[in-house]
């Protein structure tokens, strides 16, 4: 069997944790569901592992519409295999507007609203930005941000 792959992942980082664990980090954002899902992480897996020998964490990120289908597991005779997915319209937007990163608070947009109006989420995680983001040019780069999510959403 002759088979040539070339992946790019859409986040890639070397991680120290706070206990001094270093690990290779994948995340990956999906705005539709992918039946073969399973067998792309499970090829990312084994090549990054192969290629940097260190422990591999992976996370994929739903941002889609619609309800949650992708497995996040593979099983076989000889094989096991698991990634994390997260569905970030399940996560409550206020938890990312306790950040006080301007990256993070960003992805509110993409999370929960549950009872609150569009409108109002949407003004609290712009005055969340002001407060955080320093300088002019910081913040129009954290709108255009804002604005490319929300699209999504």
């Amino acid at each position: 069997m002759q088979h040539t792959k070339e992946r790019k992942p859409d986040v890639l980082k070397k991680v120290t944790d706070s206990q001094g664990n270093i690990f290779v980090l994948q995340i990956e954002f999906q705005v539709a569901n992918e039946s073969e899902m399973v067998y792309r992480m499970a090829e990312y897996y084994v090549m990054l592992a192969r290629k940097y020998k260190l422990p591999v964490q992976q996370y994929v990120i739903f941002l889609g519409k619609g309800k949650l289908k992708m497995a996040n597991e593979l099983q076989g005779i000889n094989l096991s295999f698991r990634y994390n997915l997260l569905e970030i319209k399940a996560i409550d937007y206020k938890t990312f507007l306790e950040s006080n990163k301007p990256e993070e608070i960003v992805l509110a947009i993409l999370a929960n609203f549950d009872k609150e109006t569009p409108e109002k989420a949407l003004k609290q995680i712009i005055h969340r930005l002001e407060e955080t983001t320093e300088g002019d040019l910081a913040l129009k780069r954290y709108f255009r941000q804002l604005r490319i999510l929300a699209q999504l959403r």
